[in-house]
């Protein structure tokens, strides 16, 4: 997947409504914080420089501040020159290595901010997932649960059927067919879905059931470009 493609799902993923807010504010979080490494902080601190001077009146600053800016924007068009040699005769693999130390305190920043927003979402959401528990096991016949699949900015519940209903298939159609499958009898007038089983990334096949889709979507083992929520 190209890096337009991860920012147009992760914009649509923002802007959908279709994940709490406390996943997004960590998603945002985390975002910000992986890419603060690719933004030059010399640039960041003068573009701050000329906003403060433009909200006090300081023309005089203002002109110093611009002359400093086009330095610092020459010094980056000749470093991106640079950096795209680099590029050219160096895999990302071996830059890891070389920054192997930098890149691994990055990813403990990174970590540590994950465990502390999953573990402030979960405890804030605590309360209401007992009760839903709860209202859950008195009422068999309320609605299944159900995953909310993504592609191309559009979406369809896939539902975690069981027993009698999972064999019902046409009533999930709309995601089924979202998901590339065909809904046809066998010559009992059993469903089935067309194609019946799941290639993966490894070259070998499961079959098609819900579980399997949402473990392949999940573990991004097949079903390219679809994410689950």
């Amino acid at each position: 997947m190209t890096d337009k493609a991860s920012q147009t799902e992760y914009e649509t993923a923002i802007s959908a409504d279709l994940h709490a807010a406390p996943a997004k504010e960590l998603g945002a979080k985390v975002l910000k914080q992986m890419l603060s490494v690719t933004t030059s902080s010399a640039l960041t601190d003068i573009h701050a420089q000329i906003s403060a001077a433009a909200t006090s009146g300081d023309d005089e600053k203002l002109v110093k501040l611009f002359e400093e800016l086009k330095k610092l924007k020459d010094a980056e068009k000749a470093n991106l020159k640079s950096l795209a040699e680099l590029k050219k005769s160096t895999s990302f693999e071996r830059v890891l290595l070389a920054f192997q130390d930098e890149f691994k305190a990055l990813a403990y920043q990174i970590s540590l901010e994950v465990i502390k927003g999953t573990h402030v979402a979960l405890k804030n959401a605590g309360g209401k997932t007992k009760g839903t528990r709860k209202t859950s096991e008195k009422d068999p016949s309320g609605e299944p649960t159900f995953h909310t699949v993504t592609h191309n900015g559009k979406s369809e519940k896939l539902f975690s059927r069981r027993g009698r209903a999972a064999a019902n298939l046409t009533q999930d159609e709309p995601a089924f067919t979202f998901l590339g499958f065909k809904i046809v009898k066998d010559g009992d007038g059993k469903e089935t879905l067309n194609p019946a089983t799941i290639k993966l990334a490894d070259g070998s096949e499961v079959p098609a059931t819900r579980p399997n889709i949402i473990r392949a979507i999940t573990e991004k083992t097949a079903f390219d470009g679809y994410t689950i929520a």
